[in-house]
């Protein structure tokens, strides 16, 4: 298992696309994915794919090998 952590700067931006901005290596299919596998969280919350990132979340992000 793979664990990224990120600290946004941006507001107002869907987290699948800041996500797939990013991680260049991952998909915006496979992030939405893995959040709703609940893989992806905000500190420490599960979100939504539709969720507006806002500066100073902290996002987490466990890939499963």
């Amino acid at each position: 298992m793979e664990q990224i952590l990120l600290t946004v700067e941006e507001n107002n931006i869907r987290i699948d696309k800041f996500l797939s901005d990013k991680l260049e290596n991952l998909t915006r299919s496979r992030i939405q994915k893995l959040i709703e596998d609940s893989c992806v969280k905000i500190s420490g919350t599960n979100v939504k794919p539709n969720y507006k990132v806002k500066s100073g979340d902290e996002i987490e992000i466990n890939i499963p090998d």
